[in-house]
């Protein structure tokens, strides 16, 4: 019998999906939709590129009885923790709206921006100089002076990795006797394999409003 364990860890880089490079950070506040960093034209410039991360961490633990006594067995228990920032299993978001992301063309981050927050203020005199708020469109402001990723908006448990999966095989030869001519020659065996699989499913998609987010430190809106 033989019993193993393995433990593995992955930084998930360069997750392809799309967003909008030249995204104004003013473009979430009113009276600013679709504005563009100056200097960068007057056309969005829609990028497929490598916005997205993560992290995977899992370890499997198996059992393994070799061949004797007719059958062998080996069984698995693998174990993993996925961590992305993009929302769900196609890359994209479908709610590109009120993070100033809504004209894109093709389903992309909730949020495009990256980049140091500028100091903005909301129509109502409301100011991110202090720490953050959500404005009068719904849409989160972080404090300004901070590096903000928008696409950590969506950073949570990924859908792309299954938490707990079980895997189950095994033979059994059979010895089966044959004869020709009356005489017995050979002893033919006959293998009966199964394999047993089992897992939780994947993680779905919670849609939280802006606030929601901004109050979970802009962690996911991916729940298990």
């Amino acid at each position: 019998m033989v019993f193993t364990f393995d433990y593995y860890h992955k930084d998930i880089k360069d997750v392809l999906t799309v967003r909008v490079t030249n995204l104004a950070f003013e473009a979430r506040m009113p009276g600013h939709g679709n504005e563009l960093v100056p200097g960068t034209g007057s056309t969005r410039i829609e990028s497929f590129g490598p916005w997205g991360e993560g992290t995977y961490d899992g370890f499997t633990i198996g059992f393994q009885k070799r061949m004797s006594h007719n059958f062998t067995l080996q069984a698995n228990y693998t174990f993993t923790h996925g961590i992305d920032n993009v929302l769900n299993s196609t890359l994209t978001s479908e709610i590109q709206n009120g993070e100033g992301v809504n004209f894109l063309a093709i389903a992309g981050l909730s949020d495009s921006f990256v980049g140091k927050v500028p100091v903005v203020t909301d129509g109502n005199g409301q100011t991110n100089a202090d720490g953050p708020f959500i404005n009068s469109l719904g849409n989160p402001v972080p404090k300004a002076g901070t590096f903000y990723n928008g696409a950590n908006i969506d950073k949570g448990p990924s859908d792309l990795s299954l938490g707990h999966t079980f895997l189950l095989h095994g033979i059994v030869q059979l010895p089966w006797n044959s004869s020709i001519s009356s005489i017995k020659v050979m002893s033919l065996l006959c293998k009966v394999s199964m394999v047993l699989l089992l897992s939780l499913a994947a993680p779905f998609n919670v849609c939280l409003d802006a606030r929601a987010r901004l109050e979970f430190g802009s962690s996911s809106s991916s729940l298990l």
